[in-house]
């Protein structure tokens, strides 16, 4: 089995465990219309909340039922998310917005204790470089571990007492490069 995998010219990765043959695929997955019990009095805290996938989690959020919604970011909110924002506000929802980076513990601490009764943690911040693997070099992969791990190793440690209904962490894209 082993020969006619190497033999065949399509480059697929190919696994073999207990005598049968796995592949990598990725397929769609959708959420279930509610997988997520949410506490319309409680806080969501999205890191990476106002870029793209904040954004979209912050809806989804909100069509679950979430009306107080922190989004975290490093800088102040684009045009769109400023839209984006309003919208939320528009609909209900109490929303602050922060400028500070999920890694810093200190900050990060400071904004925690502005939000009484945080019932969920998001961590979809992440810094986006496209480099091919031989253009990696430390400071890009510094900056990378800096907001995926630093940031999910201070929020595990500012809300490891807290009573979360969810805590949820985005991989980076890097997983699908």
């Amino acid at each position: 089995l082993a020969l006619a995998e190497l033999a065949a010219a399509d480059g697929e990765q190919v696994a073999w465990r207990g005598g049968k043959r796995h592949v990598a695929r990725l397929r769609e997955e959708r959420l279930n219309a509610n997988p997520a019990k949410i506490d319309a009095d409680g806080w969501m805290l999205i890191t990476g909340g106002l870029g793209g996938l904040g954004q979209r989690v912050a809806r989804w959020l909100f069509a679950q039922g979430a009306r107080h919604i922190a989004l975290l970011g490093r800088s102040g909110p684009t045009v769109e998310a400023l839209e984006a924002i309003e919208a939320l506000r528009q609909g209900g929802a109490e929303v602050k917005v922060f400028a500070v980076d999920v890694a810093d513990e200190t900050a990060l601490g400071e904004v925690l204790s502005q939000l009484p009764g945080l019932l969920g943690v998001v961590h979809a911040a992440g810094v986006v470089e496209r480099r091919s693997f031989e253009g990696l070099n430390a400071d890009a992969l510094t900056r990378a571990l800096r907001a995926k791990v630093a940031g999910a190793r201070a929020l595990d440690k500012l809300t490891r007492d807290a009573e979360l209904d969810l805590f949820w962490l985005f991989s980076s894209i890097s997983a699908l490069w």
